[in-house]
């Protein structure tokens, strides 16, 4: 028995060891969607290990920039490709942008934009504020988030009063009441880069991904033939 015993311990051990690490950078507004994906997949290969490492794609790319050892990047812009050496690039899918509300809030006082310089849903945010003709918001003092996730989390908790979100956030969300869906000439895209040579590792995550391609469609994802 101990024998037995030991000998699986052992053989464990090494397979564990086999298993290669894969490191992804990966846009905060991901997290609740891609960490199911990952853990599946730790679970499916043993050839594999995948660690994420969650944020904003602006800071993210800032960390690839200095050296970080990333693998993959999957970012909420298609901008960053032309600011790596990507091995391999392919278009993921869409999201949009809704303003929203607390659910108990009764007046605008404060409201919540992602940071432009930070998150691309800042940037996609600007671009809808710059282009209104009127500033439905002027009075409001505005906070600024740092993620797209922080910046749920101040509408959420009723820190702000008002803010702007993904729209695949505000459909996960309990807290939120939709007030308008934000027509954006550009609609929001998911990117993923390969960035080393393991292109049998990024193969097997796409795969995963298209494999629950249904799922994410029902969390407010679009895919589009390209």
């Amino acid at each position: 028995m101990k024998i037995t015993f030991l000998f699986t311990l052992i053989f464990c051990s090494l397979n564990a060891l086999a298993s290669k690490t894969i490191y992804l950078s990966i846009a905060s507004s991901l997290k609740n969607d891609f960490t199911p994906i990952l853990d599946n997949l730790n679970k499916q290969s043993s050839k594999y290990k995948y660690y994420a490492n969650f944020g904003a794609t602006n800071i993210l790319l800032g960390q690839i920039k200095l050296g970080a050892p990333v693998d993959i990047l999957i970012a909420a812009s298609s901008k960053v490709k032309s600011q790596l050496k990507a091995k391999s690039t392919d278009h993921l899918f869409y999201n949009s942008l809704v303003l929203v509300k607390n659910k108990n809030s009764k007046e605008l006082k404060r409201i919540s934009f992602a940071n432009p310089k930070t998150a691309p849903l800042g940037e996609y945010t600007y671009k809808y504020l710059n282009d209104l003709e009127t500033n439905y918001f002027a009075g409001a003092e505005v906070i600024h988030a740092n993620s797209a996730i922080q910046n749920l989390y101040y509408i959420e908790s009723g820190e702000v009063d008002y803010g702007i979100v993904y729209k695949t956030d505000f459909i996960r969300s309990k807290n939120l009441i939709q007030l308008n869906e934000i027509k954006l000439k550009q609609a929001p895209v998911y990117e993923a880069l390969l960035l080393t040579k393991n292109k049998d590792a990024y193969n097997l995550l796409l795969e995963n991904l298209k494999h629950n391609k249904s799922k994410f469609e029902k969390k407010g994802y679009v895919f589009r033939d390209e």
